[in-house]
């Protein structure tokens, strides 16, 4: 096995990693999966530019200066050894030659598929590669805005204080990553250092990572991974020998993950079932529907230059807005733990969860913005017609929650393979992988839903007997909410019962296989109707972060309440081949409160996104529980959203969160 010395890098007494892949150097380790594919793709503004990047920032309290060049570089070549995508690459064109109709890959022969294969670099060149270290201002030094050519970013970040000090390198990194994938490596971190003297040991790790090769879960394994690793090396250094009794930490290599396909539909894959068809009509109803994709509020319009020919035919105007005029713009806040503690106390109350709330309050500050009453102007959605109803006009919106889908992937035993039991999933517990999915539904609600809460800080936290003292008004709003969170809590489970967790999956895979989905979306990305918009809010709630790596519940997920564990399994193999019916089945309050300590290093918030400038939702929130305090990272793309709508939005899901 490896081993992991206090004075050098990680050496290993077993078979070299390249040999344990069928000699990783000459051959690839499988085809990217369809999930992977599109994750993967580039954007128009460069050959190396990612279109959707995925990025996080870990803050630390670092009072003892742990975090330098020579203890972070060992880690992470530990790190490296263990996680192959952190040394893998991407080699491929996805040619198809002999489809018989443009667009369409079915009846064509794909002869140069993407595949991953082993960076041609040492672990300490994928370190060198991947590592870096800035120092950054604070609210008080002088900041460089300079901006590219053309005037085509938003604002820069003007933080409130001196805790999101990483916002201004946050928001950059989600339109302006760059990685060679065919060379590797497919992740970047720069270690964020304040300048001066508000630094006070505080640190940002700020990871990027191509999509394809992680998602939040994954990043939480290697916060953990990499704080507990240099730790571990500090107080051997100090002892001259390692902690008595502790091994050596995450040092057994992992084989390279599955792709989601692999790992929820296995033997299934591309067999169309009738679920699937259900499936299938449940989200073309919700595209048939009108739905509110954009604010009513008249971005800015397009002049188009004068014509060189005055005879000629009239210039035609490029798309309005086009994807490469956008940008992600963020928002960062905190809901403190006593507002978070009484949050959880009235959901439990009430049998639902706290990334229920999330979706509720989400909702409420859609209606609140979305029309015109905060952004000014006016011009109604997509298909939209006018329906007066009690509480003002009504809108359909399209709600999309995030999912771990590592909670559905088959285990061994259901593949058949010797070695495995019941529980031992495809997916290792602590595989760094790209494994998120997703569900959307639709909700209808009047304009304004916000204001019918008492949006101040104000909350008996308890029963329904308990605001027996407020007006009615309030009291009205606030049953309306929770009825609301019960609504979407609802629809959660409905999915996961009807199996169409997996069927999610089968179609998208199966619409990947047939035609050329990545042009479908840079075409959408264009649609002056929606400008990519294919969902009017998301939520993503990674959960608790733990202290071993793991987001508790089901992290990035449906199920994450800081107070009740709600685990979804599948029932038995003959479930799995009816449809994969699931289904919630326990709740249990975890035993021991998380802790977030490393020696003198301690975890203080993790902020996460992915850029939703091409396509995506128009109000996004990312968000996970880390030191008792829930982290939120509003996304927006900008001038969709101007940032004083960003900022009041933001401000109104907090209040909303504060006041329930």
């Amino acid at each position: 096995m490896n081993t992991l010395s206090a004075d050098s890098k990680p050496t290993t007494v077993s078979p070299p990693i390249s040999e344990q892949f069928q000699e990783g150097h000459r051959k690839s380790w499988r085809q990217l999966g369809s999930f992977e594919t599109l994750l993967s793709r580039k954007a128009a503004a460069g050959p190396q530019r990612l279109s959707i990047p995925h990025v996080c920032a870990a803050v630390v309290d670092d009072g003892k200066d742990l975090l330098e060049p020579h203890l972070v570089k060992r880690a992470l070549s530990a790190l490296v050894q263990r996680h192959p995508k952190l040394r893998a690459c991407i080699r491929g064109t996805r040619k198809v030659d002999g489809a018989p109709i443009k667009g369409v890959r079915r009846g064509g022969k794909e002869v140069d598929p993407l595949a991953w294969w082993p960076c041609a670099m040492t672990d300490g060149e994928v370190v060198n590669n991947a590592l870096s270290y800035v120092d950054v201002p604070t609210s008080g030094d002088a900041v460089d805005v300079s901006l590219q050519p053309g005037g085509s970013h938003p604002p820069p970040f003007e933080w409130e204080d001196d805790r999101f000090f990483f916002a201004y390198h946050f928001q950059r990194a989600l339109d302006e990553t760059d990685m060679d994938t065919s060379r590797g490596p497919l992740w970047r971190l720069k270690v964020l250092r304040p300048m001066g003297a508000r630094r006070e040991g505080r640190i940002a790790l700020l990871f990027l990572f191509n999509h394809a090769i992680s998602d939040q879960t994954s990043c939480n394994t290697l916060i953990h991974e990499l704080l507990d690793t240099v730790e571990y090396i500090h107080s051997s250094c100090l002892d001259h020998q390692p902690t008595p009794g502790r091994p050596a930490p995450f040092v057994i290599p992992q084989a390279f993950p599955p792709s989601i396909e692999e790992a929820v539909l296995g033997p299934t894959r591309g067999t169309l079932s009738l679920t699937t068809l259900l499936y299938a009509s449940r989200e073309a109803l919700f595209g048939i529907l009108p739905t509110t994709l954009l604010p009513r509020f008249p971005p800015p319009s397009y002049t188009p230059r004068p014509r060189v020919d005055p005879e000629g035919p009239p210039e035609r105007p490029p798309p309005f807005l086009p994807a490469a005029t956008r940008r992600t713009i963020c928002e960062f806040r905190t809901l403190d733990s006593d507002s978070l503690s009484m949050l959880r106390a009235a959901c439990k109350s009430r049998g639902v969860t706290v990334t229920a709330a999330l979706c509720a309050a989400m909702l409420y500050a859609t209606s609140d913005f979305a029309h015109g009453q905060d952004g000014g102007g006016g011009r109604p959605e997509r298909g939209h017609k006018q329906q007066k109803g009690r509480g003002g006009t009504y809108h359909n919106y399209r709600l999309l929650l995030s999912l771990n889908m590592r909670a559905f992937g088959r285990s061994r035993k259901d593949e058949g393979r010797e070695g495995g039991g019941e529980e031992e999933k495809m997916w290792a517990e602590h595989a760094v992988a790209s494994a998120a999915g997703a569900m959307d539904f639709m909700v209808r609600l009047p304009e304004q839903r916000g204001s019918t809460l008492s949006l101040r800080p104000e909350r008996t936290g308890g029963s329904e007997e308990a605001n027996d003292g407020m007006e009615d008004g309030v009291w009205e709003g606030k049953r309306d909410f929770w009825a609301l969170t019960k609504r979407c809590r609802r629809e959660l489970v409905d999915f996961i019962e009807a199996g169409f967790v997996a069927e999610s999956v089968q179609l998208f895979d199966w619409g990947m296989q047939t035609i050329e989905l990545n042009d479908v979306v840079e075409k959408e990305a264009e649609n002056p109707q929606t400008f990519g918009r294919a969902y009017t809010c998301g939520v993503s709630n990674m959960g608790i972060f733990d202290g071993t790596g793991r987001s508790r519940l089901l992290a990035e997920g449906p199920n994450s309440d800081g107070s009740a564990s709600v685990h979804a399994r599948c029932q038995n193999g003959e479930d799995r081949e009816s449809g994969e019916r699931m289904r919630v089945i326990e709740a249990s309050t975890p035993s021991a409160a998380p802790t977030a300590a490393y020696g003198p290093m301690r975890l203080r918030g993790i902020y996460y996104a992915t850029s939703h400038s091409l396509t995506g939702s128009l109000y996004q929130l990312s968000c996970g529980t880390v030191d008792g305090a829930l982290c939120l990272t509003f996304h927006f793309p900008w001038p969709l959203v101007p940032r004083s709508m960003a900022r009041c939005f933001a401000n109104r899901v907090l209040q909303i969160l504060q006041c329930v």
